[in-house]
């Protein structure tokens, strides 16, 4: 937001409607900052890493489709 402020002396900018997108979501961040937690890991990666092919027996709850052909 100061690079904002800086082109807007200079008559350029945001949009006003997005300044204030950005201001009440930075807001928000600050109001939350005490209340919300940060789990190790949890903004990283949601699951485990992909495997290059499948296992021999999937789930029964899994439907295996036939691989693309090219």
């Amino acid at each position: 937001m100061m690079l904002h402020r800086l082109a807007g002396a200079r008559g350029d900018g945001l949009l006003p409607s997005f300044s204030a997108l950005l201001e009440e979501r930075e807001a928000a961040r600050h109001a939350a900052a005490g209340k919300l937690r940060e789990l190790p890991g949890s903004a990283r990666q949601a699951g485990p890493n992909p495997h290059g092919r499948l296992p021999d027996r999937l789930p029964d709850n899994v439907v295996a489709f036939a691989p693309r052909k090219r």
